[in-house]
């Protein structure tokens, strides 16, 4: 039994003069940042995709296609994408490199008026993942018929990758009324979890003309190191989420 035991060690290292096997495990999530969009209006769709590890991925290529609508513009979060092709899928390039690592693509749509629901459908693929359970993510929003009275908000949400603990960042909340009519009264509010970070945030004015945009700026201070998670809530449907990755404070000399 201790020869058999022994055995099985060395079938599980790497033999000499070989390299051990780079695992990475992927992982792809979508949502969109409302439950119901108008039709011909632009609904905000976020794509993420994680590094679970154990080892570091180097560049993970990420496909993603949108059905019942146009793909319009697209944004990369740690990372790179090309052109929509035909308005129906875009294909990024993101170096989710070490584990814990977190790249966000964010893209606009325009939902076609006869649809019924925009979806998206994202894969993700890395010569390092050997599961595939998780490499795919989607996400559906309902379209409904153009009211004439409604007012459509979008909206982009940014924040850095990577802070400090107990150095102050600022997360960017820019909101877009795209009409037809003015919106009245938008609520703002932005959550941390964990809870233990300190959070100021600007406010909105009580309206928004059709076609004016507006910025709101949270102050935010981590209080220890961790991953950080921002929970943004805009109106009664809207929202986005973010995770921040907080270092530690660099040693005194």
């Amino acid at each position: 039994m201790p020869a058999l035991a022994a055995v099985a060690i060395v079938a599980a290292s790497a033999l000499p003069g070989q390299a051990a096997t780079t695992q990475s495990d992927l992982g792809v999530t979508a949502r969109f940042d409302r439950r119901v969009v108008l039709a011909d209006q632009i609904a905000v769709a976020e794509v993420t995709v994680g590094n679970r590890g154990p080892d570091a991925s180097g560049v993970a290529a990420l496909a993603v296609t949108a059905s019942g609508g146009t793909i319009i513009r697209t944004h990369a979060r740690g990372g790179r994408c090309g052109a929509p092709d035909n308005g129906r899928r875009v294909r990024c390039t993101l170096p989710v490199t070490a584990f814990g690592t977190v790249a966000t693509v964010t893209l606009h749509i325009r939902a076609r008026a006869a649809a019924t629901a925009v979806r998206v459908d994202a894969l993700v693929r890395s010569g390092t993942d050997p599961a595939a359970a998780n490499d795919r993510g989607a996400s559906r929003v309902a379209v409904s018929p153009t009211a004439r009275d409604a007012a459509e908000l979008s909206f982009v949400f940014e924040a850095p990758a990577t802070v400090r603990v107990r150095r102050p960042f600022a997360a960017v909340l820019r909101v877009l009324n795209r009409g037809p009519a003015e919106a009245a009264v938008i609520r703002v509010a932005l959550t941390t979890s964990p809870g233990d970070a300190r959070v100021q945030l600007s406010r909105l004015p009580q309206r928004l003309a059709s076609g004016a945009e507006r910025t709101v700026t949270a102050q935010i201070t981590p209080l220890r190191p961790g991953r950080l998670t921002l929970d943004l809530r805009i109106g009664r449907t809207g929202r986005a989420r973010l995770a921040v990755v907080v270092q530690g404070a660099p040693a005194e000399g």
